[in-house]
């Protein structure tokens, strides 16, 4: 209607028209002052129909200077969490939703602009761990949206800074924990971005993303030096095996599985060599939730790796620094008793001798785990 379109042009002459200084209050409120509700709802509705934006203008660049000033701003960041609700996370889905719907050809004025205010914090030190923390947030979210709408050659050009984190040698480990993740989270369903909101979405844009980034941070977890980065190379890759389809995972399980054998047996080595060292647990636990991924996505890999999986995977179900992982192992060890009896008999006394002594675990859950896990064993037959 006329009066719809003249409350919308208001909205968004409101919007463009704000001052960057109070963009910089940053209350801790639930509900956000005016001045966000303005700025947030327009970036909506220019995310669904960015023709709405006046032409004559540069409105697109305002908008998004707005949006990065609240993200990027060092207003109240004593703590590096950031509730979904809060005016920096709202402003880092609104970036992401315009990435994934602004016009083609004005995508490389925003591009320049996410480089020229995102980047640099990214991969300065000197900038406080909350305000790289809402940066990375808010380039998961751009990401997100260029590589589901297919243009690819961008998100790799953005996404690459992520990975630069984590193979930084110095970076801080919360930072370099927080990439690793944000990997997966690309990759994950998220209905603030999906069919539901009318987002651009690109006919296989999951499995190109994946078939890129994958080969990319094994090379880095086998080929660097340093044990830091290759345990986040590899936390990465293992996340986002956690968030793909199980169609995709199967395309390179030939090249994975291999791999995960041999990682999961030097973990279980490097424990039993030392008990005391925790250092490596984000890295076991990454490689036994990866294997349980693979092993459910592409069940008919079990039988053949039954021989390298069983001894290591019980050595873990004893793993004292995490109950997560002794959690996933014990779970491994349960998935085992659908197979074949014939297949799995050789390693029955074992299996029961070795989960005997995990029911003594201090944790109230892993404890019934146990005893069920090894009550399915030891009830096996051929029978």
């Amino acid at each position: 209607s006329t009066q719809s379109t003249w409350d919308l042009n208001g909205l968004i002459r409101n919007a463009l028209s704000i001052s960057k200084d109070s963009l910089h209050i940053i209350t801790p409120l639930s509900k956000p002052p005016q001045i966000y509700q303005t700025l947030f709802t327009t970036s909506f509705i220019v995310a669904v129909k960015p023709e709405n934006l006046p032409s004559d203008s540069h409105g697109i660049s305002i908008l998004v200077e707005h949006l990065l000033e609240v993200i990027t701003s060092t207003t109240n960041t004593t703590t590096s969490k950031t509730t979904e609700e809060s005016p920096r996370s709202k402003a880092a889905l609104c970036s992401g939703l315009l990435a994934n719907k602004l016009a083609r050809e004005s995508l490389p004025t925003y591009i320049e602009l996410i480089k020229s205010r995102i980047v640099p914090i990214l991969r300065s030190p000197s900038h406080n761990i909350a305000t790289r923390t809402n940066s990375l947030n808010s380039l998961q979210w751009i990401v997100k949206g260029l590589v589901m709408r297919g243009e690819h050659a961008f998100a790799v050009e953005l996404c690459d800074t992520i990975v630069e984190v984590i193979s930084t040698t110095e970076e801080d480990t919360t930072i370099k924990t927080i990439a690793s993740e944000s990997l997966g989270h690309i990759l994950s369903n998220n209905e603030k971005m999906s069919k539901s909101t009318h987002a651009n979405i690109k006919f296989l844009w999951d499995q190109r993303f994946f078939s890129h980034y994958l080969p990319v941070l094994l090379n880095l977890e086998s080929t660097n030096t340093n044990p830091d980065v290759r345990m986040y190379a590899f936390c990465a890759s293992s996340h986002l095996i956690k968030n793909c389809r199980e169609d995709i995972l199967t395309h390179h399980t030939d090249k994975l599985v291999p791999a995960l054998m041999q990682m999961l047996r030097q973990q279980s080595r490097q424990y039993q060599e030392d008990v005391t060292d925790t250092s490596r647990t984000p890295y076991i636990e990454s490689t036994l939730r990866t294997i349980q991924r693979l092993l459910t996505a592409a069940p008919k890999i079990l039988p053949s790796q039954l021989s390298v999986l069983i001894e290591p995977t019980l050595v873990m179900c004893s793993y004292r620094h995490s109950m997560t992982a002794r959690e996933i192992a014990l779970n491994i060890i349960e998935s085992i008793t659908k197979l074949e009896y014939s297949e799995i008999k050789p390693y029955k006394e074992i299996v029961i001798q070795q989960l005997g002594n995990v029911m003594d675990d201090n944790k109230r859950t892993i404890r019934r785990l146990a005893t069920t896990t090894r009550h399915k064993w030891y009830m096996l037959s051929d029978k």
